[in-house]
């Protein structure tokens, strides 16, 4: 193998255990054992150890039996979605093509860290789809953990199978911390969004 083909698998290596980081003490000790065989030139035992941090988390879709932690994890970060909601969109989703919901734990627990939702939406001036982010929560012991950067690449991963163009999420001005996040999983700030609500119903009914 060539040294510059040989650096590139490192450098590979390194950005895929940070893409897919496992838990806090758990990241530190996958990190020493990259870097060191990195240093020694062994990019077989670098995959090893990345592919051991990846396997920590597990994403799968979500199910109904996942109801209450969902709607727990969405309440902590302030959405307030009701456990009646999340079942309706659950059992809605199941049959959708265009839809999905996925939850993320750790491997052998059955704990529901996170959950993000995605939808598939044609685009008319082009080829393809682009795909839509309308909800990503972590709960926040498991916050810095890899959980949010699983959730996004299992997103990813479904958005590139139905031939998306893009991926995309709208995060509100209040929350830099999840600017911080998207732009560290490689996502950019890019156009601007217009919004007109649903007009409320004035008080005399009008």
């Amino acid at each position: 193998m060539g040294r510059a083909h040989e650096n590139s698998i490192n450098r590979w290596c390194l950005r895929q255990a940070a893409y897919l980081r496992p838990t806090r003490i758990e990241s530190k000790h996958v990190e020493h054992v990259i870097s060191s065989t990195l240093s020694r030139g062994d990019s077989t035992r670098a995959l090893a150890a990345m592919e051991r941090a990846v396997s920590l988390i597990e994403v799968r879709s979500a199910t109904l039996a996942d109801v209450d932690q969902i709607a727990a994890c969405l309440a902590e970060l302030g959405y307030g979605t009701p456990a009646q909601l999340v079942t309706q969109r659950i059992s809605e989703f199941s049959a959708s093509t265009s839809d999905r919901i996925f939850v993320a734990q750790r491997s052998g627990s059955s704990a529901v860290l996170g959950v993000a939702s995605a939808h598939a939406i044609p685009l008319f001036h082009a080829q393809g789809q682009l795909i839509r982010i309308t909800a990503l929560a972590v709960s926040r012991d498991a916050q810095g953990s890899g959980v949010g950067r699983a959730l996004v690449a299992m997103v990813e991963n479904w958005a590139w199978d139905v031939g998306a163009r893009r991926v995309e999420v709208t995060s509100g001005d209040h929350r830099p911390s999840a600017h911080a996040f998207y732009q560290a999983v490689g996502y950019v700030p890019d156009e601007r969004r217009f919004i007109k609500h649903f007009p409320p119903v004035a008080a005399d009914g009008s």
